[in-house]
């Protein structure tokens, strides 16, 4: 439920609630990658930078144990937002 939340908050661009409802399905669910990614993309918007790096570490780790397509979704996101390739 939180990450449904989560997302529609996200939509409507309500960053903080969307930040904290995302974090709480990660500590829910604690493997949880494509929250922790969007997470970080809502702390980012809502210009909270320690968040945004927090999340994104947490993105990286859980998104070598994720399902294949969500893993590799995290990595070319990742990649893209600092620009490496070789990340993906």
């Amino acid at each position: 439920r939180y990450y449904e939340d989560g997302l529609h908050a996200h939509g409507s661009g309500n960053w903080a609630e969307a930040a904290r409802l995302l974090r709480q399905a990660v500590a829910e669910d604690s493997a949880f990658a494509l929250a922790a990614l969007f997470a970080a993309d809502a702390a980012s918007r809502d210009e909270d930078y320690a968040t945004q790096r927090e999340e994104l570490a947490r993105a990286r780790r859980l998104a070598g144990a994720a399902p294949t397509k969500i893993g590799l979704l995290v990595r070319t996101y990742l990649a893209f937002r600092e620009q490496s390739p070789a990340l993906a």
